[in-house]
């Protein structure tokens, strides 16, 4: 009786694992739907695919219609701006050897004592 247990046991383990298989490597496989599927700006598309593409579009061409006037750079008050340069503070560097052990005592400066 023990020995019919363990067969079945082992039967039902094999068969669970190609049932897994099966689905993760086939199970999925069907009619996959394009991301985006679309008969030009104004035909019917799959999902929201048509909502974005439009809006999309619509936004690329405002951009190319926008123009922007230069002529603020070669006015005096542009000219006249002066940047303030900003001191950097000094860092110590790291470690002289990054993968020397942590039980050495590491001085401030970056190098390793022992």
């Amino acid at each position: 009786m023990m020995n019919n247990t363990k067969y079945l046991f082992i039967l039902m383990i094999v068969v669970l694992t190609a049932i897994g298989f099966w689905f993760f490597f086939y199970g999925g496989v069907g009619e996959v739907e394009p991301l985006v599927v679309s008969q030009g700006v104004t035909g019917i598309t799959q999902g929201s695919s048509v909502v974005s593409e439009v809006n999309i579009l619509e936004t690329l061409f405002r951009l190319q219609k926008i123009e922007i006037d230069t002529n603020f750079f070669k006015e005096k008050t542009f000219k006249s701006l002066v940047g303030t340069p900003s001191v950097l503070p000094q860092i110590g560097s790291g470690r002289t050897n990054p993968f020397a052990s942590v039980s050495k005592s590491v001085s401030p400066g970056g190098s390793v004592g022992e």
